[in-house]
């Protein structure tokens, strides 16, 4: 179908980023440029929340994993050089984690959310500790991370897109069998032994342009797709990153990628005004939807009977792809 405006826009503030939906399916956030991260109820992308306390525009959301007290938490990375972490049903702030050398790019969790993995554009790497809000890890990289970080649910994989057009494959060390492991989130916890950095694994160079964007099959982390200026879209074996096709996707840089639940469809957002769906793993064109101008990011909604994504075009409003 068409696409339409969805109602309670940013107040003409661009999109940066868009996460969901949340384990429960409730819910998908979006970061903006007004430093400010709000909550939409994925049913209807009604506004249910908008929280405050970042000083920056915000570069990166990640909605915590279901089967445990994490799937209550959402965390946000933002260029005022901090992480928060947020309750995201009550719309309540927990903590802020704050590195002073650079404005923070990316963010996920592991360990089952009892971990939070980031980076800045400085070229860091950051691990902290959910339980106890310590940082257990600080990595200097060659290469800052720049198209984002993905790790796959309930595996020790770690994927990175960085300035130097290279996409990297890490292993996370797995915990120590010490009754650890499956913890609650308590303020207070005995602190782990177990986090420590990741290990690189594969280096392939992804582009001769830079990677925009990388994306993550939700269901076993088999493939992962690039994003690049030049409009290539890449998929890559998940496991070893040997190189499996290349299509030329859009006119323009490739600015966000997302696989539906089920991986049967990949979806692209482009600075050419275009968001396309793209049959997977055959990757031909199902469906273009033009927007007019450039589309920074999107995600997929669960009501979705087709697995239509939300895309946001960085000069309106939010926009609905039935």
């Amino acid at each position: 179908g068409e696409a339409a405006p969805a109602e309670a826009a940013h107040a003409g503030d661009s999109v940066l980023c868009l996460a969901g939906p949340s384990a429960d399916g409730a819910l998908v956030a979006s970061g903006c440029y007004d430093n400010r991260v709000r909550l939409w109820r994925a049913a209807d992308l009604q506004l249910v929340a908008t929280l405050d306390g970042h000083q920056g525009s915000v570069r990166a959301l990640a909605f915590g994993p279901a089967g445990g007290a994490a799937a209550a938490l959402l965390a946000s990375a933002a260029e005022d050089h901090t992480v928060r972490l947020w309750r995201h049903r009550e719309a309540a702030a927990l903590h802020a984690f704050t590195q002073p050398r650079a404005p923070l790019i990316s963010v996920s969790f592991y360990r089952d959310g009892q971990a939070l993995l980031a980076s800045d554009d400085a070229g860091s790497l950051f691990i902290w500790d959910v339980a106890v809000r310590e940082l257990r890890v600080k990595l200097a990289l060659d290469s800052p991370v720049f198209g984002g970080i993905a790790i796959p649910a309930n595996d020790s994989r770690l994927f990175s897109a960085h300035r130097d057009s290279t996409l990297r494959l890490w292993t996370l060390p797995e915990p120590a069998n010490d009754g650890r492991r499956g913890r609650t989130l308590q303020t207070g916890a005995a602190p782990p032994s177990d986090l420590s950095a990741p290990v690189p694994v594969a280096l392939v160079q992804a582009s001769r342009s830079l990677v925009e964007t990388l994306a993550l099959d939700a269901k076993d982390g088999r493939f992962v797709a690039t994003g690049a200026d030049d409009g290539f879209i890449l998929l890559w074996d998940g496991f070893s990153l040997d190189p499996i096709s290349r299509i030329a996707g859009h006119k323009s840089w490739v600015l966000s990628l997302r696989f539906d639940a089920s991986c049967t469809l990949l979806a692209s957002a482009s600075k050419d005004g275009e968001v396309s769906l793209w049959q997977f793993p055959s990757l031909e064109c199902r469906q273009v939807f033009k927007l007019g101008s450039a589309a920074q990011a999107l995600c997929f909604l669960p009501a979705a009977a087709e697995g239509s994504p939300q895309a946001q075009d960085t000069n309106q409003e939010s926009l609905s792809l039935d």
